[in-house]
């Protein structure tokens, strides 16, 4: 994918045997593209101002795109001179015959000037002569050497620096490289004379590849877009390549490429293997390869566990310089110890190690296994013992290790784990059991991991007793048996504490269990507060799913505690949260669970309509014990809300199995409605406890001061007691909580009409605009917490300007798709679902 490939070959044929040397016209320019060209304005910014230094250096690897886009900032630099290299420019005198007739393009270049006289001579008196040209003519010179690794010869390099001190600032040096070459730039550094661009500088961004898959005619939904850009990790021929790929395989779905076809574009065996192995692999020394393929059995490195793969003793010195060879191997972080290969190209190296020497790669997995273990590293040390074939193995490091914690969260580690083990289910040893359990909950089949589990002691105190116990609790959970779970929850952490605490995972797990439970049980304030301590200790591994999980919960548990306005703002951010992760990721039932609930409070009941359907929509909302008892009731607060007293009667006449805490909430609605509570054991045992956990939350309390208003009036045949209503509607103003005074006795509805102080202070009740209503709600700032990006701001701006989606993609040089995308994730984050409403609320957030 290098414009310039071409080019260079055909200028090496020509060799350095022919004097003087052919200069061909194609290397004085920039090599016209043969691709559509993505256009990156940012980058081209940052190439311009980088020339403000002496010398940049654009290093990264083959296909990055640094001949494009050196070449889209050459065609309006002024000054600017071009100088294509080939392997023929190892040779001093060749190199610097080929830089004379650049030059002398732009400047007064004497015909009589000595020249190299053969293929390894030097310039001779032509640096003093250049610089002398250069001071004369007054302006700036840039040269572009594009390609500059063919540069090989340390003399040549030399005179280059020479050069470029004799000159000045006069002289600017643009380096396009693939790999750093052998000038002092350690020394330019420090004075202040270098500019770098780096990979990072040149990497496609979501939209980039978009727009790249866009000119390939394939218009892919997002997750494949942002799947691609991962995998790719941005690099421009990987997503050309990967686009080619595509057009081959053909589409097998209406909305575009699967995430399969995308995974399919990108291996070994691809044109993008083909690629890397003729750009990259091939041109490598047979020390290099040979290390390469043998660090490329493992995802990262530092010096320790290289030198256990290479089998000669590395330090971070010699890395980095091998590093300095291969831009695709980098260190990360920055100015650490730890390095790694770009994914592709570790897959490309492997899959040939493993077919030319598979018993020294499986040799080496397991060398790799004891060092990753010996080091407390199990999910990578499980890695290695899965290729070379040692189920038993690795399923006994997961099971005495914290990592079976992260399949049941689960992490990014843990979901990489399901991966890995997937065909180790039938390992017929306890530790096996507890890894097949794991995986039979991980694909929620609760019964299969119920038979699994079994099969192992529950007196078992050794390693995997931890295990054990967190298997047994989340089992205990997803059955909604709230005791059963503070139980084995309780034993875990006894188990922990003999070995020195819970891992992280393990211990974030635990909470999100407890948390279960007692929200199950109606304690809802241990509930919030174990949720909370949950999301300071989930990890934030780019897997979004617990964190959903829990903001959700978070949100529905502080709705039911009456915090209207922070379950809304929590449920905003889960919301975000999941936008930012694409269509593949939903936002929690649970959090459209809570909006519907804050929805009935404020008797918004189009909106509670909208999200109780979003929350049905969710296939798991319905085997949920803790979520659709709260469903259910939820809805038939609505119906009732609405008019339909018959269906909200049909919904209220039995307690389902497992309604727990809910049973005390659903008498209250019965009650409402004439209705008695059904007077079965377990529902009488469930509500003296739900009695004993029930919280008075603020629309609780609003309730029975109308009713306590009411009964007074009753009682003395006069007026609702006029305090307690003003009280009552003191309470109930912040969170808007208007539902009370819908079901209020008539008394308290005549008072409100025709007492004019209570009339006033009662003017909130009044329904509004919902999109207003939000916007004016009480409490924090809530233009805090709308997080757009700039990219999404802009979109904003330009739906407020009245363009159309075409004219925003147009104005912003981004596809149609991306502009949906960006708009999508605006109306998620701004909780509106059309784009004048965005706009409108935009506007009362002083966004726009």
């Amino acid at each position: 994918m290098h414009a310039g490939t071409a080019d260079r070959d055909e200028r090496a044929t020509s060799g350095a045997g022919h004097w003087p040397p052919i200069t061909p016209a194609t290397s004085l320019r920039p090599p016209p593209a043969t691709f559509p060209v993505v256009p990156r304005p940012a980058a081209v910014a940052r190439l311009d101002s980088s020339t403000s230094r002496q010398v940049t250096l654009v290093c990264a690897p083959a296909g990055a795109g640094k001949t494009v886009l050196a070449a889209a900032w050459a065609a309006t630099a002024p000054g600017a001179v071009w100088l294509g290299l080939a392997r023929e420019d190892a040779h001093r005198g060749v190199f610097w015959w080929h830089l004379l007739e650049a030059l002398s393009s732009r400047l007064p270049v004497p015909d009589g000037w000595d020249r190299p006289s053969g293929p390894d001579d030097g310039p001779g008196s032509a640096l003093d002569g250049l610089a002398l040209v250069l001071e004369r003519d007054g302006g700036r010179t840039t040269v572009v050497l594009d390609a500059v690794e063919e540069v090989t010869d340390d003399a040549t390099l030399a005179d280059l620096d020479r050069l470029m001190t004799l000159a000045g600032d006069r002289l600017r040096v643009v380096l396009l490289a693939r790999a750093r070459p052998a000038l002092p730039l350690h020394r330019y550094r420090l004075e202040g004379r270098l500019a770098e661009l780096g990979p990072d500088d040149l990497r496609l961004d979501a939209d980039a590849v978009a727009s790249v898959l866009d000119q390939h005619a394939l218009h892919a939904p997002g997750h494949v877009v942002r799947e691609l850009t991962r995998a790719t990790e941005g690099w421009a021929a990987g997503a050309r390549l990967a686009a080619m790929a595509l057009q081959d395989l053909g589409p097998s779905s209406p909305s575009g490429p699967t995430e399969e076809q995308a995974r399919a574009s990108l291996a070994p065996d691809s044109l993008l293997g083909d690629y890397l192995r003729a750009e990259v692999v091939r041109p490598l020394t047979v020390d290099d390869r040979t290390a390469l393929r043998r660090l490329s059995l493992v995802d990262g490195f530092d010096p320790e566990l290289a030198s256990v793969l290479t089998g000669r003793q590395e330090d971070a010195g010699s890395l980095a310089d091998l590093a300095h060879r291969v831009p695709f191997l980098r260190r990360e972080p920055a100015a650490s110890a730890h390095f790694r290969l770009h994914p592709l190209l570790r897959d490309v190296l492997h899959a040939s190690y493993v077919a030319e020497r598979p018993d020294e790669v499986r040799d080496l997995h397991r060398r790799a296994a004891d060092w990753l273990t010996g080091c407390a590293r199990p999910v990578d040390a499980v890695e290695q013992l899965v290729r070379a074939g040692e189920l038993v193995e690795a399923v006994r490091v997961v099971a005495e290790s914290g990592a079976l914690a992260e399949m049941l969260l689960p992490t990014a580690s843990g979901m990489r784990l399901t991966r890995l083990l997937a065909g180790a289910t039938e390992v017929d040893t306890a530790p096996g059991a507890l890894v097949a359990a794991a995986l039979a909950l991980a694909s929620g089949d609760h019964a299969a991991a119920r038979t699994r589990l079994a099969a192992v002691p529950d007196e078992t105190r050794d390693a995997t007793a931890p295990s054990a116990a967190l298997v047994r609790a989340t089992l205990a959970a997803a059955a909604g048996d709230s005791a059963g779970t503070l139980d084995a929850t309780a034993e875990a952490r006894e188990l922990y504490r003999e070995t020195g605490g819970p891992p992280s995972a393990a211990s974030a797990l635990l909470l999100v269990q407890d948390a279960s439970a007692r929200l199950s049980s109606g304690d809802l304030d241990a509930a919030a507060e174990l949720l909370g301590d949950a999301l300071r200790q989930l990890p934030d591994d780019g897997v979004v799913g617990p964190r959903l999980d829990c903001l959700g919960r978070l949100a529905l548990v502080e709705a039911l505690r009456g915090y209207l306005t922070h379950a809304v703002e929590v449920t905003g951010t889960a919301e975000g949260l999941a936008a930012e992760g694409g269509a593949a990721v939903p936002a929690p039932a649970a959090g459209h669970l809570a909006r519907a609930w804050v929805a009935t409070e404020r008797q918004e009941l189009s909106r509670a309509l909208h999200w109780l359907g979003k929350a049905a929509r969710h296939e798991d909302l319905a085997h949920d014990p803790v979520l659709e008892p709260v469903s259910v009731l939820v809805r038939a607060r609505l119906m009732r809300d609405r008019g339909e007293t018959s269906m909200a009667r049909r919904l209220l006449a039995d307690d389902p199995p497992g309604a727990g805490w809910t049973r005390t909430e659903r008498d209250l609605e019965r009650r409402g409605l004439g209705l008695a509570a059904p007077t079965s054991s377990e529902a009488t045992s469930s509500r003296r406890t739900g009695r004993r956990a029930v919280v008075r939350t603020p629309s609780a309390r609003v309730g029975l001061m109308l009713r306590e208003a009411e009964r007074r009036s009753l009682r003395t045949g006069g007026d609702a007691d006029r305090d307690l209503v003003l009280d009552a509607l003191e309470l109930a103003e912040p969170e808007r909580l208007r539902r009370p005074f819908a079901h209020a006795g008539p008394a308290v509805r005549a008072l409100m009409r025709t007492d004019a102080q209570v009339a006033t202070r009662a003017a909130w009740l009044a329904p509004v605009d919902v999109v207003d209503a939000e916007a004016a709600a009480p409490g924090p700032d809530t233009a805090a917490t709308v997080d757009l990006t700039d990219r999404e701001l802009e979109v904003l701006q330009h739906l407020a300007d009245l363009l159309s989606t075409q004219e925003i993609g147009s104005a912003m040089f981004i596809s149609v798709n991306t502009v949906r995308t960006h708009v999508r994730h605006i109306l998620h984050k701004l909780a509106v679902t059309r784009r004048n409403e965005a706009v409108r609320r935009a506007r009362v957030l002083q966004l726009i």
